[in-house]
């Protein structure tokens, strides 16, 4: 996974991550993630997550395990 747009500076920081998956179309990542209830979206061509800071670290865990799942590896974070 390719992490194509985000923060590159504090004085703009933001937990949005936009990503692409060379293997994956966005739509499929989407409705997997969807599936396994991480609301995550489409945003041109992009994978969006947006978590805030009323996400625990558990949400955040498994969300990125279902990223993971959804790309067909292992969790390695």
């Amino acid at each position: 996974m390719e992490i194509v747009a985000g923060p590159n500076y504090a004085a703009h920081a933001s937990p949005i991550v936009a990503a692409t998956h060379g293997d994956h179309s966005t739509a499929e990542l989407v409705q997997g993630l969807e599936a396994r209830e991480v609301i995550v979206a489409d945003r041109g061509g992009r994978l969006r997550v947006a978590p805030h800071f009323y996400n625990s670290d558990k949400e955040i865990g498994r969300m990125l395990a279902a990223i993971a799942e959804q790309c067909g590896r292992k969790q390695s974070f």
